[in-house]
């Protein structure tokens, strides 16, 4: 495609996707059929037979075929939340529910892993911080309970045969869940991404690409009354847990604004 036929078809794609991100949701959490086999307390219910219930994101799984369960510091913690301090919590316990009891032998591990007592302690602090951010009314308002594609490129995109500006459709749905609106501030999909090898021989490429790139953040700066991308990237997206693996958890703090 052209140029100008990429970017026409990013504003398809965000033509469809803003009627999406548009709708109000309640909590976070993930979507389910009114009629699932779920605890009653764990379910909001939502109009036309939905409801929203646990997340059902990975990052929430307690642990991997063949790994023990740790539940001795917290109760798993998968939503739905009510507020955005209550998500920060899903966050925290997640990490929690992956450390072993503080007096069972764990195997050896480089010193930099850190102690049980120390992730423990990290993950504690974190909490507290987490909740001091949230209350900042920046992060309130960049927060909305907001469903996105989770997976949006170019793989899981169809256009139709006769005008690539026409979306028939989006598939790969299954990691989508509602977050805050910040959650995907810094995804940038493939159909908007510049190539780190591109030659000089290849500057029209480069140049369409980067056009889409602008593109893209012009689209994306306009949901739910966002703050614009670079924005939400360098002072909030990096201030929450992302769990690297069992009984490790990365936390990272950015203070610019």
């Amino acid at each position: 495609m052209s140029a100008v036929q990429r970017i026409n078809c990013i504003h398809a794609i965000f033509t469809n996707i803003q009627q999406i991100a548009a709708i109000k949701f309640p909590v976070y959490g993930s979507l389910y059929f009114a009629d699932v086999p779920l605890d009653p307390a764990s379910k909001v219910p939502l109009a036309q037979g939905f409801c929203i219930g646990p997340h059902c994101g990975t990052r929430y799984w307690d642990c991997n075929i063949g790994e023990a369960r740790n539940y001795t510091s917290t109760k798993p913690n998968r939503g739905p939340w009510f507020d955005l301090a209550a998500y920060c919590d899903g966050l925290v316990d997640t990490g929690l529910s992956r450390l072993p009891p503080a007096d069972k032998p764990v195997p050896e591990r480089p010193q930099f892993c850190g102690s049980v007592a120390t992730h423990t302690g990290l993950l504690s602090f974190g909490r507290d911080v987490i909740h001091k951010l949230s209350e900042d009314s920046r992060i309130k308002e960049a927060a909305a309970p907001t469903l996105y594609p989770a997976d949006l490129h170019k793989r899981n995109i169809f256009v139709s045969d006769d005008d690539p500006a026409i979306i028939t459709d989006f598939i790969d749905w299954q990691s989508s869940s509602i977050e805050p609106a910040f959650e995907y501030a810094d995804e940038t999909p493939d159909f908007a991404a510049l190539s780190p090898k591109l030659s000089s021989e290849d500057e029209p490429a480069d140049l369409s690409a980067e056009l889409c790139g602008k593109a893209f953040d012009a689209y994306t700066a306009s949901f739910r009354d966002c703050p614009p991308r670079g924005f939400l990237t360098t002072t909030y997206c990096d201030l929450f847990a992302t769990v690297t693996g069992p009984g490790e958890m990365a936390l990272q703090f950015s203070d610019k604004s």
